[in-house]
């Protein structure tokens, strides 16, 4: 089973919703600790990076054997945060064979599509894994090989890895997520996604 660093982005400031996502209430806990706990079942390193509410977030993670990164330029914005984790995982010791991206805001991405994820995955064939919605609509969570660290460590602006995804697009496999794929940026579309997660667990 190769190793896989599961990156979880949680670095920006929300504001279109009005209050930090991470710390929006979800079942038992906050949103971002339910997605440690997703996390934490695919038994591979997780590393969260974070930026704008950092100081709040800390104490809700710290005990849990997870790499937290604080991305001193989270205000400018996604790619930052990617940038960031993916030099650090060239600075460290140990260099996996991949980076699996992630938000904190698509609380229905769950273990057993991300463990599908990284049965796609072949390490040292250069894939990029995208993920896919019965919509169409293609983007993150994506995991890269080990092959792009260097230029993930080299983006810039609000684009995110797509200028990779699209340069190397001869090379990308794409994942099936059914609707798992929404997200959420304002507290109308919070409330739908609560409504959503409801119905999926009953």
């Amino acid at each position: 089973m190769p190793e896989i660093e599961l990156v979880l982005l949680a670095a920006g400031a929300s504001s279109r919703m009005g209050s930090p996502k991470p710390l929006l209430p979800w079942g038992q806990s906050t949103l971002l600790e339910n997605r440690v706990q997703t996390l934490q079942k695919i038994n591979q390193p997780i590393t969260i990076v974070l930026g704008s509410t950092a100081e709040q977030i800390i104490p809700l993670i710290k005990d849990k054997k997870i790499k937290i990164l604080l991305n001193p330029n989270w205000i400018d914005g996604m790619s930052s945060s990617i940038a960031y984790a993916a030099k650090s995982l060239m600075q460290g010791p140990r260099s996996p064979d991949g980076i699996l991206i992630m938000t904190t805001d698509q609380p229905l991405v769950d273990a057993v599509y991300l463990n599908q994820l990284l049965t796609t995955f072949r390490p040292n064939q250069k894939q990029i894994v995208v993920s896919q919605s019965d919509a169409g609509w293609k983007g993150i969570p994506v995991l890269f090989d080990k092959e792009y660290f260097q230029e993930l460590g080299n983006i810039s602006g609000d684009q995110g890895a797509k200028p990779i995804v699209e340069k190397y697009a001869h090379l990308v496999h794409y994942c099936k997520a059914g609707n798992k794929l929404e997200d959420m940026d304002t507290p109308e579309r919070y409330q739908k996604m609560l409504e959503l997660a409801t119905n999926t667990n009953h």
